[in-house]
Formats: C-alpha cells, sequence, structure tokens
C-alpha cells in the first residue's frame, strides 16, 4: 500500500484540492494541506539533505529558507505568502517521502504503474471534457489549459516509462496512456508547451533511440495544434461540408503560425506578457535583494503595471507574473533567485551523475527529461499556487531519487523531531486560517445577507489581516444598513493591508465619499492611478470635487472610458459642468457626447462595478485564491430610458 501513496497523493491534488478552483474552496484547501503536511513525513528519515543535494550542497536548503524568511518579515504584505511559506519545507520534504515510499524494485514498479494511470485518467478526462464541453483548449481536470499543459509536461515521460517493459498488455496500455497524454497537450493549445516537448523530445533521442520515431510523431501531433484535431472531428461529423470556407491561415500547422506571430511581435499574448515582464522588472528594481515578499505579485504588481487600452481589460488584476523566474526575482529577489537557480543546477547534476550507478536508468533519465520539460514550461508560467503544480514536480524529483535508494539511519526519532519541530508550529499558524477560510466559504454560500455578513465577520475576526475578508464585511454591512464612517474605515484598512489593489481601493473611496470621510478623494485617486482603464475612479473623483480646476478633465476621461456615464443623474445637477464636458467630448468622442446631450427623464437604473461574475476571470481567484463571490460596488445611478435610446449601448 505504501508504493501506491505518491499516486494517491498526486491524484488528490489533481482531481480536486490542488486544482485551480478546487485549491479555492475551504474543503479542497484544508484537505491539500493536510494530506501535503502527512505525505511528507514518510521522508522525516531524509531532512538533513531530503534532496541529495551532497553535504555541501544540503545547506542551500536552510540558506533558501532564511532568505525566504527574510523577504516575508521585511515585506510589505506578510500574509499575502504565509500558507506558502508554511508549506515549503513540506514540499522539499516530498520527494524524500516519494524515494521512501519506492525504496524496493518491485515497489517502483507498483507505485510507478499507478502513476501512469493517473496520466492516463488525467488526458482521458482532459479530452473527454475538451470535446463535450466545445471549449477552444482543454483545461480539465486542473481548470486552466497552461495549468494542464505544464502538468502534463512534467509527468508524461515518468508515467509513460512506468508502462514501459515487457508483455503485450503493459505494451498496448502504454501506448494508449501514451497517445492520451500527447493529444491532450495539443488540444491545450499551449505554444509554450510545443515547445518544452521539443525540448523533452531531443533530450529524449540521446537517451532512448528506439523511441525516437514515437517522439517524432508526437512532435507532429503537438505542432499541428488544436485546429487541425478541431477541424478533424468536425470533419468526421459533419463531412467535407465542415472544411468549407476555411481561411487560408488554418493550412498552416498552428504552433509554426503561432511562432511567427510571436516572432513578429503581433502575437495578443506575448505582448501583454511583456507588458507583465516590465512590470515586474520595475518592481524587482525597487527591492532587489530580498524582494516583496512570497506571495506578493497579486497584491502589489498593480503599482508597477502599465496597462494598454485594447490589450488590456480595465481594472485587471493580475495574479502571476507568468514567469516563474521573473516572480522569484520580484518575490524572493536576487537573493532566492539565486539559491533556487542553484538548488535545480545542483540536483540536475547529481541525478544526471547517477545514471553511471544506478540500474533503474530508464526511469532516471524520464525523470530528468519531465522535469526538463516542467523547467521550460515554467518559463512562461508562474502559478504554483496552484499545488497540483508543485506537486508534480515534487513526485517527479522523487522518482529520480528513487532510482538510488539511499540509507536512513532513526527514522523513527526523525519523524518525532520533525512532528515537533515543524508540524506542530506549522498546525498552530494554518488553524486560524483554516477557520477563517470555513466562515467565509460558510459566507458565499448562505442564503440571506444579514447570515453572509455575521459568517464573513467572524471570518475577519480569525484571520484580521486578510484584506478580503474585511472589505466584503464592510461592503455587505454598508448594503444591508447605509455607509458610515466605521464601514468606510474598515473598507479603507482593507485596501491598505493590500497594498495596490485597485478595486479595494474603489470601493473603499466610495463609501467613504457616502460618509463625508475626509480621505475618500484620496483613495479615489489611488484607484485611478492604479487602475487608469476604468472610468469609475475619475466620475466619483468628479462627484466629490464637481467646482475643482481639473472637474472638466475628470469627466471627459470618466466618459471617453464609458460613455453609459453620461445618462449619469449627476449632470443634471451640475448642467454649467455638463456644458463645459459636452463641449470638450465633441471634438474628442462624438458617441460620449451624444450620451451626454440626450435629455430624458423617468426611471434609473445603477450602473456598477462587479467582479466575480465570471469564475475565469474571477478578482477573488486570482488575487486572493478565494471562491468566487459576486459583488457589486461604487454605483452610479443613471437614467434608464436614456441607456436604451442609445445605438449600441447597454444598461
Amino acid at each position: 500500500m505504501k508504493a501506491l501513496l505518491p499516486a494517491l497523493f498526486l491524484g488528490i491534488l489533481t482531481f480536486w484540492s490542488g486544482t485551480f478552483a478546487g485549491g479555492a474552496t475551504f474543503s479542497g484547501a484544508v484537505s491539500a494541506h493536510a494530506v501535503i503536511l502527512a505525505f511528507c513525513l514518510l521522508g522525516a528519515a531524509r531532512w538533513r539533505d531530503p534532496l541529495g543535494l551532497g553535504s555541501y550542497g544540503k545547506w542551500l536548503l536552510p540558506a533558501l529558507l532564511v532568505a525566504l524568511g527574510a523577504g516575508w518579515w521585511l515585506g510589505p504584505v506578510p500574509r499575502a505568502g504565509i500558507v506558502g511559506l508554511v508549506l515549503l519545507p513540506a514540499f522539499l520534504l516530498i520527494p524524500s517521502a516519494v524515494a521512501a515510499c519506492w525504496r524496493r524494485p518491485s515497489e517502483r514498479r507498483l507505485g510507478l504503474a499507478a502513476l501512469g494511470l493517473v496520466l492516463g485518467l488525467v488526458a482521458a478526462l482532459a479530452l473527454v471534457r475538451w470535446q463535450v464541453q466545445g471549449s477552444p483548449r482543454a483545461a480539465m481536470p486542473l481548470g486552466h489549459h497552461n495549468l494542464l499543459a505544464v502538468w502534463l509536461v512534467i509527468i508524461w515521460p515518468v508515467g509513460l516509462a512506468s508502462l514501459a517493459g515487457r508483455g503485450a498488455g503493459r505494451r498496448i496500455l502504454g501506448t494508449l496512456v501514451g497517445a492520451s497524454a500527447v493529444a491532450a497537450l495539443a488540444v491545450t493549445g499551449s505554444f509554450l508547451a510545443s515547445c518544452a516537448l521539443l525540448v523533452q523530445s531531443l533530450l529524449a533521442a540521446i537517451w532512448w533511440k528506439r523511441a525516437r520515431p514515437w517522439l517524432a510523431l508526437a512532435l507532429v501531433v503537438v505542432w499541428i495544434g488544436p485546429g487541425a484535431a478541431r477541424r478533424g472531428i468536425e470533419w468526421l461529423q459533419k463531412g467535407p461540408v465542415a472544411l468549407e470556407g476555411a481561411a487560408a491561415i488554418d493550412g498552416i500547422p498552428w504552433s509554426f503560425e503561432r511562432a511567427a506571430r510571436v516572432l513578429s511581435g503581433s502575437d495578443g499574448s506575448s505582448r501583454v506578457r511583456t507588458g507583465y515582464a516590465r512590470a515586474g522588472w520595475r518592481g524587482s528594481s525597487r527591492r532587489p535583494f530580498l524582494g516583496w515578499g512570497p506571495g506578493s505579485v497579486p497584491w502589489t504588481l498593480g503599482r508597477f503595471l502599465e496597462p494598454v487600452a485594447g490589450l488590456h481589460p480595465a481594472s485587471e488584476v493580475v495574479g502571476d507574473l507568468h514567469s516563474w523566474p521573473l516572480q522569484l526575482g520580484y518575490e524572493t529577489g536576487a537573493a532566492g533567485l539565486a539559491l533556487v537557480a542553484a538548488i535545480g543546477w545542483l540536483f540536475a547534476r547529481r541525478r544526471h551523475a547517477e545514471l553511471a550507478t544506478t540500474r533503474e536508468t530508464v526511469l532516471l533519465q524520464a525523470a530528468l527529461v519531465g522535469l526538463g520539460g516542467g523547467a521550460v514550461m515554467l518559463l512562461g508560467n508562474a502559478q504554483v499556487t496552484v499545488l497540483a503544480l508543485p506537486a508534480a514536480v515534487a513526485v517527479v524529483a522523487g522518482a529520480a531519487l528513487a532510482c538510488n535508494p539511499r540509507p536512513s539511519r532513526g527514522a523513527g526519532r526523525s519523524a518525532v523531531g520533525l512532528g515537533c519541530l515543524y508540524l506542530l508550529p506549522a498546525a498552530l499558524v494554518l488553524l486560524p486560517l483554516e477557520r477563517a477560510h470555513y466562515f467565509y466559504q460558510r459566507a458565499v454560500a448562505a442564503e440571506t445577507r444579514s447570515a453572509a455578513l455575521a459568517h464573513v465577520r467572524r471570518a475577519s475576526e480569525l484571520d484580521p489581516a486578510f484584506p478580503l475578508y474585511r472589505a466584503r464585511a464592510a461592503w455587505l454591512a454598508a448594503e444591508l444598513g447605509g455607509p458610515d464612517a466605521g464601514l468606510a474605515e474598515g473598507a479603507r484598512r482593507a485596501a491598505v493591508e493590500a497594498q495596490h489593489l485597485a478595486p479595494l481601493w474603489l470601493a473603499a473611496g466610495v463609501l467613504g465619499l457616502e460618509a463625508d470621510q475626509p480621505w475618500a478623494e484620496e483613495a479615489l485617486e489611488r484607484a485611478r492611478r492604479l487602475d487608469p482603464l476604468s472610468p469609475l475612479p475619475a466620475f466619483h473623483l468628479l462627484r466629490a470635487r464637481p467646482a475643482s480646476h481639473d472637474a472638466v478633465e475628470l469627466g471627459v476621461e470618466a466618459l471617453a472610458g464609458d460613455r453609459r456615464l453620461g445618462a449619469a443623474v449627476f449632470w443634471e445637477e451640475h448642467p454649467e459642468l455638463r456644458e463645459a464636458v459636452l463641449e470638450r467630448l465633441g471634438r474628442e468622442a462624438p458617441g460620449a457626447a451624444a450620451m451626454l446631450s440626450a435629455r430624458t427623464a423617468g426611471p434609473t437604473v445603477l450602473l456598477v462595478q462587479s467582479m466575480d461574475v465570471r469564475p475565469a476571470l474571477s478578482f477573488s481567484l486570482f488575487a486572493f485564491r478565494r471562491s468566487p463571490w459576486p459583488a457589486d460596488f461604487a454605483p452610479v445611478e443613471v437614467r434608464s430610458e436614456r441607456l436604451s435610446a442609445s445605438p449600441g449601448s447597454s444598461s
């Protein structure tokens, strides 16, 4: 049974508690943390050198923990990274735990076969859900196509090596699993995954001569991409008619076309990533040695991001920098980045040297191929808070360690010592946070607003440094009983704790404006700086100071961002300002001027800033790793008849 534990561990995180959406729920988060902390105990006997780095290299791990701890302590948002910092020692022990489960050849065969089956189930589910849902890219079970691509790239070499061997049954099963994995990788539509597979194929072709034809076939499948696969399925369903009228570009393999767009600078995704990279570089240059602290990117990057209209959406919250090395430099500084790079390089060097001494040559080579592909993928992905990804890396690293079992002494004493020195303090830190998460989840599912308010207030009491809880409590209380100074101050404190999240500053500024707080304009100005593409901060600043010298500029900015604001009741109360803004808009934005010039009375509706309406773009998921909970704030009263009368507008 112990041999099956690594596959079971990875399966739980991959199918449920370590996924993009599942890990944001209370049940998913608490089960993931419990499974990680429990499983790492199996590697306690090797706690002095859990990654097999040698007598000198093993000191890199405590140095990394010290550097990350210092960055967390000195960083502006320590609450953001506390869970990751607590779980990091457990993840460092997991490779040794995997090796302990697979010490004997029979244990390795059984455990690796189970890992291959997990790979096959993930690939099959991804293909089935992709076809049934009709989505352009496969994303399940992890919840995002890039996450699925990273996971498959890391696992598939080891999964296939585990199913390779004598016997027709194993060959057939290995062929099916391998074909499913390659097909699932293709329909993720990840350009970086095709590049990673190319690197993996080159490495594997050096070691496995007999596999070269299959590797070439896999490259052809993945580089053709999801477009050709989708057209093939449509052809099978509808016949040749489905291909009539296809664009000429459809004849070009997808990955080659994408590569051409990337190199020419016309690829939208690459341009967006370039903007993130520039913001990350600007932030890293401000705190170059220890960084902004673990987990700080979602809460602090808005200060350095310069969004471009038409490329970045308004009110965008960036959950990660889409490049793990860049994110490491931002969050942990040069010290953390150098230590992680040294640990990865030394681990690969030690395992490569063991190829000459191990009997499990194919498995060790497969593990190195998987980790090499994962390194390529992480150049363009950084969602390591989705725990299925670091778990996949740890399990594959453990498979590499299992190829050369190392003797351990005092396993029982080490386990007891680890339980006292690590697990108990970890539990003391995590338990209040988990309880707060439990009450927040109850608030999300509550049937009444008053019940939700009671639960979210309890969550805020248990975890007062978590900005989302405090902000939600203030918003709900203001919705039920009206804004007052105390609630506005609570919303402002939530925005301060999160540092640079524009939606929190906008909500706090509007509540402060309604409660007549002196800091309200400053909060709205900060929201305007952090979110220059959103029209609402400028409009609410205009409400706060309609007689100021920059009132016309604010009005033009707001209506240029969303012409529906021209139907606001506010303009009826300030006719002179309305005429001045209308004169400017007539030259710069005729559509907004037409909306503003209309004169109708009648019923009103509220134009609001919404969040968490679409789970895939959820503010709560990306910024706080919490379940989506739709909310509206920063309302503007507008004339509904004017909206419906305006061509192309929506209410």
